[in-house]
């Protein structure tokens, strides 16, 4: 995300951001209870086409999807969230055993998110991975506000 501090996200515990470890690359996090655990990523995308339906959602994380893990689509999904809406797909292939694409909009801005394992992840995991990315929302005005006077 472009500046994570305007968004808000449960996170189940053990949950750990690790962000500092990849100061160029998104914000990232990982389940701290597991030894090689699935790696959790998001990127805000400010615009974008406007107020795309669950079919569109799930065409951009295919693509994306596809074009970048190279691997087969098993599952798809839509629905709401915090956010807004998403379309999300879950690829497999030989080299990663487990890719999840969302895309989440709020009808004028995106959020993309990944969460790419190595190994066959639990499925507590991926259950924690969904549960942070469906209670992802924007702050508002006044919350972002206060947080930048708190801040000085």
């Amino acid at each position: 995300m472009s500046d994570q501090q305007n968004f808000t996200f449960n996170f189940p515990k053990n949950w750990n951001d690790i962000s500092k470890e990849n100061p160029e690359g998104p914000p990232t996090f990982v389940n701290g209870e597991y030894k090689e655990p699935g790696i959790l990523q998001l990127t805000y995308l400010k615009g974008g086409p406007p107020n795309p339906d669950f079919k569109q959602l799930i065409s951009l994380s295919e693509r994306v999807g596809i074009n970048n893990f190279l691997g087969e689509i098993v599952e798809r999904e839509s629905g709401k969230c915090n956010f807004g809406q998403f379309g999300s797909v879950v690829v497999s292939n030989p080299h990663f055993s487990h890719l999840i694409v969302w895309h989440l909009s709020d009808g004028k801005d995106y959020v993309l998110a990944t969460f790419i394992c190595g190994n066959p992840p639990q499925r507590g995991e991926i259950d924690d991975a969904k549960a942070i990315i469906l209670t992802l929302k924007k702050k508002s005005f006044w919350n972002r506000l206060f947080q930048s006077f708190l801040n000085k």
